[in-house]
């Protein structure tokens, strides 16, 4: 199965959400998220899906900081 064009829709689907992000990694981080809510994992938490996008963490430095505060 070519999954070529799912990936330009996703790819399409990004560019059209970026505006909604001030910052690069947020929008990023989207991309993770949707790439993971479509990929083969069974199951779709937090933590799988930070796991699935390489992430140590399924939160990311302004939610360490306000467990701090």
């Amino acid at each position: 199965m070519d999954i070529t064009p799912w990936m330009e829709e996703l790819a399409q689907l990004h560019g059209r959400l970026g505006g909604c992000f001030l910052r690069k990694e947020p929008r990023d981080r989207a991309l993770s998220y949707l790439k993971g809510l479509l990929g083969p994992s069974e199951r779709k938490n937090g933590w799988q899906l930070a796991e699935q996008a390489g992430e140590k963490v399924p939160y990311g430095p302004a939610d360490t900081i306000r467990q701090f505060l």
